[in-house]
């Protein structure tokens, strides 16, 4: 785990509030898993959107993409009564055992001013999408789909515990060749959320192939 700044450590925990205040307007449920996984989807999009939201370091664990900085910067908001941790009483299989996270309905105010103000606009798209794109599967669903994801595939080629490419490269690529082909073969000029949107159905395929062992 590398160390984080002051200033960036706040920006990251304030991109986990923002991620739960979407999430309670769109009305999704989030636990410790999923929420790893969104937060790693929004900084894989951010990357395609060329600013990624947020500084922490992903490794390769049994369930996907993990980083010990969330669940710090998740007990530390908690801690701070920006959000409300509920213990889940009655754990159900494939479902991640632990506490389920909501922005206290205090809180989404404020957040919402936040949302609205220019320098947050790295931070806000590529969250919203994630939400919008994979904020209604449960934790089960969310730890397939991110299966799919290219960079994560690549880093898990390596073994278990590696260090997942904060570049994102293959994202990055992603973005390049769809554009110029778009471009070359269709005449088309994508802007880089039309690029994204892409990419969300694309890693949907390939977990749709490797769940009937086609990939």
């Amino acid at each position: 785990m590398t160390s984080r700044s002051d200033f960036h450590e706040t920006k990251d925990q304030l991109t986990l509030w923002l991620l739960l205040c979407k999430l309670k307007e769109y009305g999704f449920k989030t636990r410790r898993l999923k929420l790893q996984k969104l937060i790693y989807l929004s900084d894989v999009f951010g990357t395609i959107l060329m600013k990624k939201p947020t500084g922490y370091t992903f490794r390769v664990y049994k369930h996907g993409p993990f980083s010990k900085e969330i669940y710090l910067d998740i007990e530390r908001l908690v801690s701070l009564d920006f959000v409300k941790a509920k213990q889940i009483g009655i754990w159900e299989p494939n479902e991640d055992r632990s506490f389920e996270y909501e922005i206290e309905e205090k809180e989404v105010s404020k957040a919402n001013v936040l949302l609205h103000r220019r320098e947050f606009d790295v931070i806000k798209r590529p969250v919203e999408i994630a939400v919008q794109a994979a904020g209604y599967l449960n934790a089960r669903g969310i730890q397939k789909l991110v299966y799919g994801e290219p960079n994560f595939i690549e880093a898990k080629k390596k073994g278990f515990g590696s260090i997942i490419d904060p570049s994102y490269a293959f994202a990055v690529e992603f973005r390049e060749m769809s554009k110029r082909i778009s471009s070359e073969e269709f005449g088309l000029d994508l802007n880089e959320e039309e690029v994204l949107w892409l990419y969300v159905n694309f890693i949907k395929t390939l977990q749709v192939k490797e769940n009937n062992g086609i990939a």
